[in-house]
């Protein structure tokens, strides 16, 4: 897991490292694949994966258990995919969803971000840019968001963020404070979830009182072993049936989290 001495050692790299990350124009930011299997809500809970996949650095350790999870889920919010050649063939490997991309950067030539993977064919969706970058890379942070059929005619809005890392407070604010106009005047069922990089007490206040002021309630599980808690899904106007913080899934630094709504 990420640790303070990770986050201030690697604030010591030098921009030359760095020298090979770009970031994309908005018309190449969004790409779709794949295809949903149904148009209509499921008429049971929906099954929602979060994951910070680390950019499938253990690969093949990865892929099985990311193809394992995912054909029991309906939608997956994932963030810091890699469009890695093992994460297209991954995907294909997942026949029935539609998968939103929204990238924050390329890195020697292959896109990262966040993505969107749904079995239900999504009325809309959209992304949001962090207005900071992060230092030395100078890259942003990625929102993105997908509406979804859900019961008695109404829509889903279902939100995922990586938010800012190796900033000042001010940034990481910033970046919450777009998150909450996204979302502020919403009123219909409402899923966030994400990895929000709340390693300081500061930050976690910060994130609680949005989520607060959003009238938001958080997931708990039954264990949770980490340390620092980075990762959150939030609910709000549906019931939460079951959470789960996988802890025996140990291929990215980040612990996978299942959670289904009704």
């Amino acid at each position: 897991m990420k640790i303070y001495g990770f986050i201030f050692s690697s604030l010591l790299l030098t921009s030359a490292s760095f020298a090979t990350y770009t970031v994309p124009a908005n018309n190449q930011v969004y790409k779709t694949y794949g295809k949903a299997e149904s148009k209509q809500a499921v008429d049971r809970p929906l099954r929602i994966l979060l994951w910070n996949i680390q950019k499938e650095t253990q690969q093949e350790v990865w892929q099985k258990d990311f193809l394992k999870l995912s054909q029991y889920a309906d939608v997956s919010m994932i963030q810091e995919y890699e469009d890695l050649p093992i994460f297209r063939e991954t995907l294909k490997a997942l026949p029935g969803f539609l998968f939103d991309m929204f990238a924050a950067f390329a890195h020697n030539g292959f896109e990262a971000g966040v993505m969107l993977a749904s079995r239900i064919q999504q009325i809309n969706s959209g992304w949001l840019r962090s207005s900071a970058q992060e230092p030395f890379s100078n890259t942003p942070k990625m929102i993105g968001w997908m509406d979804l059929p859900w019961k008695n005619g109404q829509s889903l809005k279902v939100v995922t963020i990586h938010a800012m890392n190796f900033n000042v407070f001010f940034d990481f604010k910033t970046h919450v404070d777009q998150l909450y106009d996204l979302v502020r005047d919403y009123k219909g069922p409402l899923v966030i979830a994400g990895d929000f990089n709340t390693w300081s007490p500061m930050r976690q206040n910060y994130l609680n009182y949005i989520r607060a002021k959003l009238g938001m309630q958080e997931a708990g599980f039954p264990t949770d072993p980490r340390v620092l808690k980075l990762d959150h899904a939030f609910y709000r106007g549906v019931d939460l049936k079951k959470a789960y913080l996988l802890s025996a899934v140990t291929s990215s630094d980040h612990y996978p989290i299942w959670f289904e709504i009704n």
